[in-house]
């Protein structure tokens, strides 16, 4: 790999590139044992890519909006071992840590059922037989977790409901409890 033969120490990465993500790229040369700085360098705000960047370890988030000299300011404050998000990346961090790890008691106990089935990977047709429930009330009960927990993609709920654990949990049915098979 090319990373580990040039040993950098800061590397730019962008968000989105033709065969995957660039969090992917850190996670990889992680699990290569790279010591270089991580910085993400992207015109990409999602949530997904944003959260994906963090989770994965880099050092910043840089949105290739900003200033040559803010560029430059981060990479400098990361390569002295601090961080760096761009000023609307820092807000929307704070927003999503106020509106996505809200307590799971806000969603009602059929919205906790369906992000959590769409945890374990099952299909709408899945979801539909093991809930018991009509195609109409599943979107409706999605929609209103997807709002409760800030996302608006059901890719992000399924992240979401990954990072609380519910795809490890027993499934909840109504008020009762039922075990799932096979972990």
């Amino acid at each position: 790999m090319l990373l580990e033969d040039a040993n950098p120490h800061i590397v730019l990465v962008e968000a989105h590139l033709p065969d995957l993500k660039g969090y992917e790229i850190i996670a990889s040369a992680r699990l290569r044992g790279s010591a270089a700085r991580f910085v993400a360098y992207s015109a990409h705000e999602e949530y997904i890519d944003v959260m994906g960047f963090v989770r994965a370890g880099a050092a910043g988030y840089i949105s290739k909006d900003e200033t040559i000299e803010n560029l430059i300011r981060g990479v400098k404050s990361i390569a002295h071992g601090g961080t760096w998000y761009s000023q609307r990346i820092a807000h929307k961090l704070g927003e999503w840590v106020q509106t996505v790890s809200l307590p799971m008691e806000r969603l009602t106990p059929q919205e906790t059922n369906v992000v959590r089935l769409l945890a374990h990977g099952k299909t709408d047709a899945e979801i539909l037989t093991e809930l018991r429930i009509a195609s109409r009330t599943l979107r409706h009960h999605l929609q209103n977790a997807m709002a409760k927990i800030g996302v608006q993609e059901r890719t992000q709920a399924l992240l979401w409901a990954l990072e609380h654990d519910l795809g490890k949990e027993d499934l909840r049915k109504d008020q009762g409890t039922y075990a799932t098979h096979g972990k």
